[in-house]
């Protein structure tokens, strides 16, 4: 017999929200450093010039963690969403350096391999994948390699709006 009900409502995955609340998680606070980008849910951050800044994935960068859903993000005048949904630049992040999240994965991706594929977060944009911070598991030269951090945790999941996204599990923790 069900005895609780799901509090937020939720019955389908979406970038950036934290698949598994029955293990450890490890999260900072962060602020959005970039200049004029937003940073959109589950998005790969690397650590900016500050001790609480974060910036999306750029040549050299050193990864920091992926950007997790919180309900404290609103749109609007007051808010701190842009039109995309994604967090303004001074807006406070969320960042998960160990746990599971689901993630925006390249759009070129068809298949991932659970628990065998690892982790490269895109910070150049090519025809096929122009999203940066997204995630793939396949290396190419516009990537930041996270293998040794990141392991995929579900094959490819089409989210509601179009958009594919996947289950990793990370640990930033220990990052090189």
């Amino acid at each position: 017999m069900q005895t609780s009900v799901n509090p937020i409502g939720q019955p389908v995955a979406f970038a950036g929200l934290i698949s598994s609340a029955q293990e450890v998680l490890d999260q900072v606070s962060g602020f959005n450093a970039e200049a004029t980008a937003g940073i959109p849910f589950g998005a790969g951050v690397i650590q900016g010039t500050g001790r609480t800044d974060a910036k999306l994935p750029a040549t050299g960068g050193k990864m920091k963690g992926i950007f997790a859903f919180s309900f404290e993000h609103a749109p609007g005048l007051y808010g701190d969403l842009d039109t995309n949904g994604a967090v303004i630049p001074k807006g406070r992040l969320n960042i998960l350096r160990k746990g599971r999240v689901y993630v925006v994965i390249d759009q070129s991706i068809t298949s991932i391999a659970p628990f065998s594929d690892r982790g490269y977060c895109r910070y150049g944009t090519n025809a096929s994948d122009a999203t940066l911070g997204a995630w793939s598991n396949a290396s190419n030269s516009n990537q930041l390699d996270a293998t040794k951090q990141v392991v995929f945790t579900s094959d490819v999941i089409i989210a509601d709006d179009g958009t594919k996204i996947a289950e990793i599990e990370v640990d930033f923790t220990n990052a090189p």
